[in-house]
């Protein structure tokens, strides 16, 4: 692992310079991404296992940055709430995969069976693919868990299911999906037209979930009945589950890099 401490502007830009003659330049516009908006970083990782997870610094105010190489990484990874403002970096989310297999069927709970789980404020990841290849036949089964507050995934791929838990007590919550392109996996593509999906989960008051200028690869005909469903006609109301309105995006993204239309 070669490790690049850095300080002010100036060595950001090295650091930047430098990966740009080593690897796919994905990284290292992912770094400016980053970058551009901090005046300084605790350190530039580039390794080959999540091991370097563990040396990032507790409670840190400034960015810590680990680059991953491509590959398949088979592992686990946690991002506990001591890992705040953790940035991890690959070189594409289809040639860097963090990839596990738990399941309900194999004793894991629900929550537990993440590949991925994310706890801590301020994470970021770019250009990575997360998986969980246990299979319907094997129940429930989490590829990426995220429960830290302020979390961005720009140009990640996630192959499974994504848990976001929700945050319980008197907080207006849910999901809020916009500008999505919402298509069947490889395996039900012949079946598309017959096979039934369900787009949200029957969680009492946090249930909640909004699609916006989203398109979807099945008929959009025979629609649930649950309470509660509807058709949001008026702009002015789908307007409040925009970037800006429904988790006071303009307030915090801009500073991540990571970019993003505010608005309908």
């Amino acid at each position: 692992m070669r490790t690049w401490l850095s300080a002010s502007q100036s060595k950001e830009k090295i650091c930047v310079d430098t990966f740009q003659n080593m690897i796919d330049s994905n990284v290292a516009e992912s770094l400016r991404q980053v970058t551009k908006s901090m005046r300084s970083l605790v350190s530039h990782a580039y390794v080959q296992s999540l091991d370097a997870i563990a040396a990032a610094p507790s409670h840190s105010e400034k960015q810590f940055v680990i680059f991953l190489k491509k590959g398949v990484y088979k592992e686990y990874a946690k991002i506990d709430k001591t890992m705040t403002n953790l940035v991890l970096i690959g070189e594409g989310m289809s040639v860097t995969t963090i990839s596990g297999d738990r399941s309900n069927a194999s004793g894991w709970a629900t929550m537990k069976s993440a590949t991925f789980d994310v706890r801590a404020q301020g994470f970021i990841a770019m250009d990575i693919g997360f998986e969980n290849t246990a299979g319907p036949n094997n129940r429930q089964a989490v590829a990426l868990s995220v429960g830290g507050d302020q979390s961005a995934f720009h140009r990640c791929k996630r192959h499974h299911r994504l848990y976001l838990p929700l945050r319980h007590g008197e907080d207006s919550t849910g999901f809020s999906l916009e500008y999505c392109s919402i298509e069947a996996d490889f395996d039900l593509a012949a079946d598309v037209n017959s096979t039934p999906t369900y787009l949200g989960r029957p969680w009492g008051k946090y249930a909640r979930t909004e699609f916006m200028k989203s398109s979807m690869s099945a008929s959009v005909s025979n629609r649930v009945t649950w309470p509660g469903y509807h058709v949001i006609t008026e702009a002015s109301n789908a307007d409040s589950f925009t970037v800006a309105k429904f988790i006071g995006g303009n307030s915090w993204l801009p500073s991540t890099g990571v970019p993003f239309a505010p608005g309908l």
